[in-house]
């Protein structure tokens, strides 16, 4: 009986999990679809980067909203509409023949997003023993990052064969059946778990208020954003393109190249995660994967003649580092109060996507302003690698930033078993 309960843990896990890695391939969609989306809705690189960023801001301000009403309702409700929300959305998009209705698509989009991360680790918090929760964190992130190793080289290659509005009709296929198991199979919160249905709104108000007048938990905020910049910027947005003008390769092979960022966030979640809960030295490891993030990102975008081995291998290390996100999550709600652990974890989230979001804008932003006038036959801007080198530059010194803030961090000492 003790083993099926156990084996009911994980199947719980595997079917909200299912969502996460959905909406992890619904988020690196528009970079393999970059110029047919600029085509389609004729934007520059500014106007396509405003428009992939409307769904990380969505995204972002649905956060805490997001974490309370996952704490109120439980974790199934709130995937079941989210999933809803993302099909909606990619309907839309799909079916866009102006940037407005492209806009709301990806709206939707976002907001069917946002409560992933927070449902997931909900029911790994409900589900699985308290000793095993950094261990479901890491984990989370690892089955996150096949969605978007999905999203990646397999999207190009059904992009390519069938276009892109077919592709989004078909991730909208996908999604109406991962809704369905979640309707067939995931549980509510089990009986033994206190709900929190009750809640009054004046203490949702005292739990936002303490989690975001806590400096410590702001500073790990920050810190967080420049550990995941590279993501959101590099992996989910401008990484194709730029290695297609560096390295005159074809999207495909870019595509793949990309993915291995994920491949190293894959194992960095996993090994970060453990590693940390074996030592208790949570802040010292992030340091050391910050500045180590730096170093990576400043070779990978300025030596020059690099090969493209090298290159990969980069990626891979920068992913890798990556995985001290989690690092950043688990620190920050073990230094406040347990019955804020999920408001804080929605707010930290918030400040990792809306600081993404705007600096993935910041970038297109900046390639616009040194576009050297170039355009393809189809009468669409031709960036230069130079051009994507120079602009991408600006996630360097975001993340030297946010690494030189973590010598500040603090944490909590580990208490001995």
């Amino acid at each position: 009986m003790k083993n099926r309960h156990h084996y009911m843990h994980y199947l719980m896990w595997g079917c909200a999990v299912l969502y996460y890695l959905y909406q992890y391939t619904i988020r690196v969609s528009p970079s393999i679809m970059m110029e047919d989306i600029m085509m389609a809705f004729n934007v520059s690189a500014h106007g396509f980067a405003s428009l992939s960023a409307l769904a990380m801001y969505s995204y972002a301000i649905m956060q805490v909203p997001a974490g309370i009403l996952t704490d109120t309702f439980g974790a199934k409700k709130v995937i079941l509409v989210s999933l809803c929300s993302c099909i909606i959305g990619l309907t839309c998009f799909a079916c866009a023949e102006d940037l407005l209705f492209a806009s709301i698509g990806r709206i939707f989009i976002g907001c069917g997003s946002a409560a992933a991360f927070l449902s997931v680790n909900k029911i790994g918090t409900d589900w699985f023993p308290a000793g095993r929760r950094a261990f479901v964190f890491g984990l989370t992130m690892t089955a996150g990052t096949v969605g978007a190793l999905n999203g990646g080289a397999p999207l190009a290659a059904l992009n390519h064969a069938v276009g892109w509005r077919e592709s989004l009709f078909f991730l909208a296929i996908v999604g109406a059946i991962i809704l369905v198991i979640n309707l067939m199979f995931l549980r509510a919160t089990p009986k033994t778990i206190t709900r929190e249905q009750n809640l009054k709104v004046s203490e949702i108000f005292s739990q936002i208020k303490a989690a975001l007048g806590n400096v410590q938990v702001f500073i790990t905020g920050v810190v967080a954003l420049g550990v995941y910049m590279v993501i959101s910027v590099l992996a989910d947005l401008w990484g194709v393109a730029y290695l297609m003008q560096t390295y005159h390769i074809a999207k495909t092979t870019a595509a793949q190249a990309t993915s291995l960022i994920y491949v190293g966030l894959c194992f960095g979640a996993l090994v970060v995660s453990w590693w940390s809960d074996k030592t208790h030295k949570r802040k010292t490891m992030i340091v050391i994967l910050s500045f180590i993030l730096v170093l990576s990102l400043t070779a990978f975008l300025h030596v020059t003649n690099l090969p493209f081995w090298v290159s990969c291998i980069l990626l891979f290390v920068v992913g890798f580092c990556s995985g001290a996100e989690m690092l950043c999550f688990a620190l920050a709600t073990e230094i406040v109060p347990r019955k804020i652990t999920g408001t804080v974890t929605g707010y930290i989230n918030a400040i990792v996507t809306l600081g993404g979001a705007f600096v993935q804008q910041q970038v297109g932003k900046m390639l616009d302003h040194i576009w050297c006038g170039q355009c393809t036959d189809d009468g669409l801007r031709f960036y230069t690698a130079d051009e994507y080198r120079q602009s991408l530059s600006l996630v360097i010194g975001v993340v030297l930033f946010t690494a030189v803030l973590s010598l500040f961090l603090k944490e909590k000492k580990q208490r001995s078993a």
